[in-house]
């Protein structure tokens, strides 16, 4: 069992397809998808029958802060590529970014 890492520029439509092919080639039985990690509970949701543009939004709130996040997917995104390629071969996938709720982005504001 080998480790493959396929490195992507976010606004390629050409990394996008390379994703999508590699995984259709090698058939991977995972695959790790950056992505909010606290939304793999809801993963199964992501592969019904839409349409993008969509995105998830993730949101955490305490006393002391507040957290969100948007996480967009279109029909030429890596991401979305990766996650209906995954589905295809039947590999296991998850998201693999820290959630907004982790105490790493306590300080840290959306620059957007």
């Amino acid at each position: 069992m080998a480790l493959h890492v396929v490195g992507v520029r976010h606004h390629s439509p050409a990394c996008a397809r390379l994703v999508e092919a590699t995984i259709r080639a090698v058939r991977p039985r995972w695959v790790l998808i950056e992505g909010p990690s606290d939304m793999n509970g809801r993963l199964g949701e992501l592969l019904l029958d839409h349409t993008p543009p969509l995105a998830l939004f993730t949101f955490y709130q305490n006393e002391e802060r507040t957290h969100a996040s948007w996480s967009p997917f279109c029909r030429h995104s890596p991401e979305w590529l990766a996650l209906q390629a995954a589905r295809t071969v039947e590999a296991a996938t998850y998201f693999m970014d820290l959630p907004a709720w982790t105490e790493a982005f306590a300080g840290v504001r959306n620059r957007y």
